[in-house]
């Protein structure tokens, strides 16, 4: 409390010319402490929600690949699934019963061909050459081939003569086994 007497000794001291420079001198002293705390207060704030949508973005990224995650773990699971279920599908088989389903005729099943994969699978491909066939005829063929749970098609190459109305084709037709069956 002897600080405080000493305080209100010196003001009271004080002529009002003085005291006037003395409170603009306090005053000043506090506006700019003031704006000095506000200043650091906004950057920090500024910084500070900077890092959270730094933060929500990583963490939507994050989500995607859980959830990407989770799809191929159940893609594989399936596929797991559908292998252990049909051991003895032959692919070449599988394309002649499609071929003359879809009534095709006059076509051009290759051998099989195995390629090993990093997965621990091995990629069956046989080609197909299908000669003197229309469009719906193909369309209803690649359907049929796609709508089965083994079989898939990896690449189609079509040509077609000039003023002819049928068309030539040629496809690669895959599937899955694994190393181990």
């Amino acid at each position: 409390m002897m600080w405080l007497q000493k305080i209100r000794a010196f003001v009271s001291e004080l002529d009002q010319g003085e005291f006037r420079k003395l409170m603009m001198v306090y005053l000043a002293a506090f506006a700019a402490c003031s704006g000095m705390l506000l200043f650091f207060y906004f950057s920090q704030e500024v910084g500070l929600k900077d890092k959270i949508r730094q933060l929500n973005k990583s963490r939507k990224t994050v989500q995607k690949v859980l959830t990407d995650y989770q799809k191929v773990a159940q893609q594989k699971e399936a596929v797991v699934k559908l292998l252990s279920e049909d051991e003895n599908f032959y692919l070449q088989q599988f394309v002649q019963t499609t071929l003359k389903t879809v009534g095709i005729t006059g076509s051009t099943v290759g051998k099989v061909a195995s390629q090993s994969l990093k997965n621990g699978y091995t990629e069956e491909s046989v080609s197909v050459l299908l000669a003197g066939i229309n469009t719906q005829q193909l369309c209803q063929l690649l359907q049929s081939i796609e709508q089965a749970s083994r079989g898939s098609v990896k690449n189609v190459t079509i040509n077609r003569e000039e003023g002819a109305t049928d068309i030539n084709v040629s496809m690669t037709v895959a599937t899955l086994k694994s190393n181990g069956g």
